[in-house]
């Protein structure tokens, strides 16, 4: 019995890669919307994963709802739910509009073998919504940090200069005492920092 894992698909794409990690399913199924498609969500979330060594390029269905609509919702999660029939189910309600969270889980409520979970942003945890069994249940740890490239990329943003990654990380580490008193103190120096700002364009263009 093969692992399907669903994402609702919204601008908060960390809660789904944090769930997929941990799963790690066979398949995924983005539940998503014409704007988030053209933000570059689901595509976000593929590339994080692949930096963490699990490719979905091939192993993925893109469902385009109106997320507007429960109707809608229902309908095309429910035409997910028959073609996938003999599977199990994990459903993250975390992201989505609350019309795609409602219909998703009215559809899969009444599915076997099926989990719900919902992770608390910002927590590294999940919480199980279904099936429900007596009282709440205590959350169960994700144990994923993302790494700066990881964070940035479920953002949707390319790095480029990938092989200085490590020495701009190292330097940082190196002037974060400098970098703390600067946040501390930055009204007073509010005006050097934009001097020094002011210079440095001078120097860029002059040097063009």
């Amino acid at each position: 019995m093969n692992h399907i894992h669903v994402c609702l698909v919204s601008e908060q794409t960390i809660p789904n890669i944090l769930s997929l990690y941990h799963n790690q399913p066979d398949r995924i199924i983005f539940c998503t919307s014409e704007k988030m498609e053209k933000l570059g969500k689901s595509d976000a979330i593929i590339n994080t994963l692949k930096l963490y060594g699990l490719d979905y390029s091939s192993k993925f269905d893109r469902v385009l709802v109106d997320q507007d609509c429960l109707e809608d919702c229902e309908a095309r999660l429910s035409n997910i739910a028959q073609k996938y029939s003999n599977h199990k189910f994990v459903v993250n309600l975390t992201g989505g509009t609350k019309i795609m969270v409602l219909g998703a889980y009215n559809v899969f409520k009444s599915i076997e073998n099926t989990q719900m979970i919902y992770t608390p942003i910002p927590k590294n945890e999940f919480i199980e919504v279904f099936p429900r069994k007596g009282n709440c249940k205590s959350p169960i740890p994700l144990t994923l940090r993302l790494s700066v490239e990881a964070y940035v990329s479920a953002y949707g943003v390319k790095i480029k200069n990938r092989s200085k990654l490590e020495q701009l990380k190292s330097d940082a580490i190196k002037n974060r005492e400098n970098s703390t008193w600067m946040i501390r103190n930055y009204e007073a120096i509010e005006g050097l920092l934009c001097c020094f700002i002011k210079e440095k364009w001078v120097f860029v263009e002059s040097s063009g």
